[in-house]
């Protein structure tokens, strides 16, 4: 709680401040040192700050990484490092259902994998005794843009600690393979999150570790932490009719844009401004107030075997919600084996599928209901495609899914997908039920106001 307040306060007495991280399209091979996180937040408690510099490195071809990377930093106080291919990665490079996709060719040809960064070259480098290094899992190996910075740098007298993200598949023999690579440094363990990893997934990490945490804090962070003991118990006694609940949600009162590096909020009072960071901190909310009434429905739909129509069918009679079929521009085949194999390829490089007749827009829709079997334990990488198309702001989104073995562990995490993909929207508890099953599809509606 004093970490929160302390957050609060300063966002209240430095109003318009914003912090960034690296804006990858300014990287040259002279660039300037990286951008340090300790003006975001300090994450570490105070009595873990000791000598030694941490930096943070990573390559992001989605922005999970990103979030994930710029979440480290902040706990641990480092500096952060983006590594930016020369070429850059567009979306039907990333096409790994595309047996013409660049990414099929360069996992297929490994003389291709030598991507060339727009720099490998962090000023004082010697400097840091701490170093995560990031990136997505590609095929059950770390995203090979990774493998040039490690390549060309000395790990010598370093702890390297590697991460990734992925939807389902675990670190694997990315880290060693890296640390085989650098023939040097102490590479620690590793650990895989989620896209929808947390603030505090992080942090538990963090503290796992019992790493040290750099000394060099911003004196402006340290002075504004100190004078805001003071401002807190003021701002408690002179606008408390100003601080409710109600007050500090009030969506006519407070925006919010998101994007992968950064979180800008306008607000008409300070209160409001630190309750709603608190908020902007999760890539999606889950709340459990019914839909606004007056805006349109729509059922968004993926379905390979027919199971899933058949519940949007059912869902659709019963809301009068307007139909949408997901169809990938490249079909999945039509037999089990071929069609699972393409799904775990999609999985582990987290890739985003191209829809077919996509809409230009949704803004007529303030519900949306997203459907999907459970693939390889967790949603089928289109429903990212779908639900990062648009900025979902307002949006009430409601999952739905069934699968043969109906395992739960599986169903959250195909929400835990659906919430990082479905950026500021407002993810609901899922329905996770046979399709077939009316009276658990018709409770669900009831129970989240979808019907009367």
């Amino acid at each position: 709680m004093k970490k929160i307040a302390a957050i609060f306060m300063c966002i209240i007495m430095m109003a318009g401040f914003s912090a960034c991280s690296n804006d990858s399209g300014s990287a040259t091979e002279t660039q300037s040192a990286p951008v340090s996180a300790s003006t975001e937040e300090q994450g570490a408690s105070t009595d873990l700050i000791q000598e030694g510099k941490n930096l943070v490195i990573y390559f992001s071809a989605s922005g999970n990484t990103e979030r994930v990377a710029e979440l480290i930093a902040a706990e641990t106080n480092a500096d952060l490092f983006e590594l930016v291919p020369k070429e850059p990665y567009s979306t039907a490079d990333l096409n790994y259902s595309d047996d013409s996709s660049r990414v099929v060719y360069e996992h297929d040809h490994e003389e291709a994998r030598n991507i060339e960064l727009e720099s490998t070259a962090v000023t004082d480098w010697e400097s840091y005794e701490t170093v995560f290094i990031g990136y997505p899992i590609w095929w059950h190996i770390a995203a090979w843009p990774v493998d040039s910075f490690v390549k060309a740098n000395d790990f010598s007298g370093k702890t390297v600690i590697p991460f990734c993200t992925s939807a389902s598949s675990d670190l694997g023999e990315s880290g060693e393979l890296l640390a085989k690579t650098a023939g040097m440094g102490n590479w620690l363990d590793g650990k895989r999150f989620s896209g929808g990893a947390s603030e505090e997934d992080v942090h538990s990490w963090i503290e796992s570790l019992d790493i040290t945490v750099s000394a060099s804090v911003d004196e402006t962070t340290a002075e504004v932490t100190e004078e805001t003991t003071v401002s807190e118990t003021e701002t408690e006694t002179e606008t408390e009719s100003e601080t409710t609940t109600a007050e500090v949600t009030t969506a006519a009162e407070t925006t919010i844009t998101t994007t992968a590096a950064e979180t800008t909020i306008t607000t008409t009072a300070a209160v409001t401004t630190a309750a709603t960071t608190i908020a902007a901190t999760t890539s999606a909310t889950t709340v459990t107030e019914p839909p606004a009434k007056g805006g349109k429905t729509l059922i968004a739909y993926f379905s390979w075997s027919g199971n899933t129509v058949t519940m949007a069918n059912t869902i659709a009679d019963k809301t009068d919600g307007e139909m949408f079929e997901i169809v990938p521009v490249t079909p999945y085949p039509t037999e089990y084996t071929p069609c699972t194999e393409i799904a775990l390829e999609e999985r582990d490089s987290n890739a985003r599928p191209a829809i077919k007749n996509l809409p230009a827009s949704i803004e007529d829709y303030d519900t949306i209901l997203i459907g999907y079997p459970i693939w390889w334990h967790t949603a089928p990488m289109i429903i990212g495609t779908f639900l990062e198309n648009y900025d979902l702001t307002g949006v009430e989104v409601y999952p739905f899914t069934q699968s043969a073995s109906m395992d739960e562990e599986q169903f959250e995490q195909s929400m835990d997908f659906v919430r990082s993909c479905a950026g500021s929207g407002n993810v609901h508890d899922g329905l996770f039920a046979n399709a077939d099953d009316e009276t658990a599809i018709e409770k669900y509606l009831k129970n989240n106001g979808l019907t009367d």
